[in-house]
């Protein structure tokens, strides 16, 4: 079984009959590709706006985002259609940080800056959290 099917042969997710261990690394997992999301986003959002690299990334908020972002990546990864998993995760992993920051956060810049600086942190979440899974230490 490949590391991101949906279900097993009979029924239900993946997730279900998870050990505590293979748990804690999930989570582990989550948390590091939240936080090298926010790395990698604070990096450009620093760099186009001329503001304190430091203050970004190590802002709890930012970081608390970031995790809460990165935890729907594994089901979405689990749960979509194969040639589309990426693709899927790294979109959510876009637009729902995108929108959290306008409506939510108030945030007053352009709806493509805000969206081209949450692809950063997509395509770096998602990247860190499938490389975390599939080739790091806290892989199943």
């Amino acid at each position: 079984m490949s590391l991101y099917s949906q279900t097993d042969r009979n029924h239900g997710s993946r997730y279900e009959n998870m050990t505590a261990l293979s748990f804690v690394k999930l989570v582990m997992a989550i948390i590091l590709s939240g936080i090298a999301g926010t790395i990698a986003n604070s990096i450009v959002v620093a760099y186009w706006l001329n503001i304190s690299f430091i203050d970004l990334a190590l802002s709890p908020g930012r970081n608390t985002v970031a995790i809460l972002v990165a935890a729907f990546i594994p089901f979405v990864l689990g749960h979509v259609v194969v040639r589309k998993r990426l693709a899927a995760a790294i979109a959510f992993s876009t637009i729902a940080p995108s929108i959290l920051a306008k409506l939510v956060f108030g945030l007053e810049f352009p709806w493509t800056f805000v969206l081209a600086v949450n692809l950063v942190y997509g395509v770096a979440a998602t990247y860190a959290f499938v490389c975390l899974r599939r080739f790091g230490t806290i892989r199943e």
